[in-house]
C-alpha cells in the first residue's frame, strides 16, 4: 500500500492513491485482519495489539496529506498517556517501505485463498444457507494445480464454515461447489453458532464490556434444541463470556439488562435473558 501510494502521489494522481488507502483500511485491515483477529485481541494478545497500534501509526501518516486534522487526532490519541518522540504527525518523515518484510508468494496465497472464501459465501448465499451452519464439505475447481499451504486451507475452513476443501482440475476457470447435505450433527453445530451470536448481539445491545462475565438465562419448547444447548454448555459460556447460563422460563418479575427472542432456524425459537 505504501508503495502504491508513494507512487501514486510522486506521479499527481491523489484519487487513485486515496483509493489504494481506502482499500487497504476497509478491506484488507478492517473487514480481514482486525475481523479475524477478534479473539485474539480479546484475550489481550500483546503482540495482536502492539501490530495494530504500528499499523495505525504507520496510517496516520499515509493519511496526512489527505485528512490532516484527523491524522493528527489518531496520532495524539495513539500516544495518549505518553510523550510521542514526535510532537506532531505533520513533522514526521514520509513513511519508507521496509522491503525485507514484503512476501510476495505469501501476498499471492492469500489474495486466492481470499478469492475462494469469496466463492464459498457466494455458493452459501446462493442457496439459502446461513454462515453459521457448518456443512460437510467445499469443492474447488481449477484449471491449474493450486499451492495453499495449511494454515490458508484451515482459514478457508474457517470462513467458509467447511469440514473439509477438496481440489480438483477441471477444464473450468476457478469454481467453488458446496456439498448442501445437512447431517443431524451439523444441524446441531448449526444451533450452537446461532445461539452463540445471539448471545453476542444481546451483549452488545445491553452495553457490557467485551470481558465482563454475566449471566444467561435461555429456555425453547424444543426439545432436540434444548439438549443440544445443554450439552454444549461449557463452550458456549467459554465463547460469551458468561460465568452462568441456566435454563429458565421467563421470569416476569426478574428484571433483565436485555431480552431477546429469536428463530435459531425455522420453528426453532429461542427466548435468552441477560443480567450482570
Amino acid at each position: 500500500m505504501i508503495i502504491s501510494v508513494t507512487k501514486s502521489l510522486e506521479e499527481y494522481d491523489a484519487t487513485f492513491a486515496s483509493r489504494e488507502i481506502e482499500k487497504f483500511v476497509i478491506e484488507d485491515l478492517s473487514n480481514w485482519w482486525i475481523r479475524r483477529s477478534r479473539e485474539k485481541f480479546q484475550s489481550g494478545t500483546g503482540y495482536q495489539n502492539g501490530l495494530l497500534r504500528f499499523i495505525l501509526l504507520e496510517l496516520s501518516k499515509i493519511i496526512a496529506p489527505f485528512t490532516p486534522f484527523l491524522s493528527e487526532h489518531l496520532h495524539e490519541e495513539l500516544h495518549h498517556g505518553t510523550t510521542p518522540g514526535t510532537v506532531s504527525v505533520h513533522f514526521h518523515d514520509w513513511t519508507r517501505v521496509n522491503k525485507k518484510l514484503i512476501d510476495e508468494n505469501l501476498e499471492k496465497e492469500m489474495e486466492l485463498t481470499r478469492k475462494i472464501v469469496s466463492l464459498g459465501l457466494a455458493a452459501r448465499k446462493d442457496n439459502k444457507i446461513r454462515v453459521r451452519q457448518p456443512l460437510a464439505s467445499l469443492k474447488v475447481r481449477s484449471k491449474e494445480s493450486l499451492k495453499i499451504g495449511k494454515e490458508s486451507l484451515n482459514l478457508i475452513k474457517e470462513e467458509v464454515n467447511v469440514k473439509e476443501v477438496i481440489f480438483e482440475k477441471s477444464k473450468e476457470e476457478l469454481s467453488a461447489i458446496l456439498d448442501t447435505e445437512i447431517s443431524p450433527a451439523l444441524r446441531e453445530k448449526g444451533w450452537v453458532r446461532e445461539f452463540i451470536r445471539m448471545i453476542q448481539d444481546a451483549r452488545r445491545d445491553a452495553g457490557y464490556e467485551y470481558d465482563q462475565r454475566v449471566r444467561a438465562y435461555w429456555f425453547t419448547e424444543e426439545k432436540a434444541l434444548a439438549e443440544t444447548i445443554k450439552r454444549e454448555e461449557e463452550f458456549i459460556k467459554k465463547k460469551t463470556v458468561l460465568k452462568e447460563l441456566r435454563e429458565s422460563r421467563h421470569d416476569l418479575k426478574f428484571a433483565y439488562d436485555v431480552e431477546k427472542e429469536q428463530e435459531l432456524e425455522p420453528g426453532g425459537k429461542v427466548w435468552l435473558g441477560l443480567k450482570k
